[in-house]
């Protein structure tokens, strides 16, 4: 997946909600099956596929892009109605539905030996297009995420399906709420200003928007036969891939043993804690983690032989 496809796409107008001082990245669109994807596809070299959280969109790994392009290609897809891919009528807010449609595009994009960064429910959707596709991957960047059912994870279920409940997803259809919450709470190193705020916020201008968001946050405390498909295949088919591990200090979900759990799954791991930061480390501390991606990925091209390109 390093070099990029060789038939036209449609390149895509600059998001409403952003400016282009914010963004200087040329969006595209990819069709998949019943699915129209959005994605940026900035820089040259090996490739990594990053997959954006549910209160956010491709443009959430703005910082991280800018850092990595000049060495790597990055490619961000929206997933099916976030950001600017629209959502097929009629799909659900599920799981595989997500998954199979990154699958897709990934496919089409021409994915081979590719670094894997996901982020929050990014983690179990694009994992388990690993699974199915386990020879793309060369290596993970796992941050801030899980890849499992959450019986052993009480007090995270109980969050995600309080979020996915029918009276919170009115009251964020309403307000906007969980992506407030994340520009303003999230960062803990910077304040955001006020058009990064709005270039994360923007994203969701409508209850439909915002009610897929928290549709799909619930599915991660539901769908526990998916997640352990997950989890099985990791362990079957992808347990011998280099993994870097990446988590905020103060991230709730490193405090209840998220990242132990990764550890377990990949021996041959790398862990990494942000110091200060929470749940969103690419906001706020986006040169170290950045800097972190570039050392596990060129140990990991030195390891195998490969030239490190400065």
């Amino acid at each position: 997946m390093s070099a990029r496809p060789d038939y036209s796409e449609e390149l895509a107008p600059c998001p409403p909600w952003v400016s282009r001082d914010l963004f200087p990245f040329r969006g595209r669109f990819i069709d998949v099956g019943r699915h129209r994807l959005h994605y940026f596809d900035e820089g040259v070299g090996p490739t990594i596929l990053l997959l954006h959280p549910a209160p956010a969109w491709s443009g959430y790994f703005r910082e991280l892009i800018l850092r990595l392009r000049n060495r790597f290609r990055c490619v961000a897809p929206d997933l099916p109605g976030f950001g600017l891919s629209p959502a097929r009528a009629g799909a659900a807010c599920s799981l595989p539905e997500h998954s199979a449609a990154v699958d897709a595009s990934a496919a089409k994009l021409g994915s081979r030996d590719v670094a894997l960064l996901v982020h929050d429910s990014g983690g179990p959707i694009g994992l388990g297009m690993a699974t199915r596709q386990p020879e793309w991957f060369r290596a993970f960047v796992l941050t801030s995420t899980f890849a499992w059912p959450l019986t052993d994870y009480p007090g995270m279920r109980r969050m995600l399906r309080l979020v996915g409940s029918r009276p919170f997803g009115a009251l964020n259809a309403a307000l906007n709420l969980v992506p407030r919450a994340m520009t303003r709470f999230g960062p803990r190193r910077r304040q955001l200003t006020s058009a990064e705020c709005t270039a994360l916020t923007g994203a969701f201008p409508t209850w439909a928007h915002r009610q897929r968001m928290t549709g799909l946050m619930g599915e991660l405390a539901r769908d526990d036969a998916y997640l352990r498909g997950v989890e099985q295949g990791l362990r079957a088919r992808l347990a011998d891939r280099p993994a870097l591990i990446m988590y905020g200090e103060k991230d709730p979900a490193r405090l209840v043993g998220f990242d132990r759990h990764f550890e377990r799954l990949f021996p041959r791991h790398r862990s990494v804690v942000i110091a200060g930061e929470q749940h969103f480390p690419h906001l706020a501390a986006a040169d170290e983690v950045a800097q972190h991606v570039r050392d596990f990925l060129d140990d990991l091209a030195q390891d195998e032989g490969e030239p490190v390109h400065p």
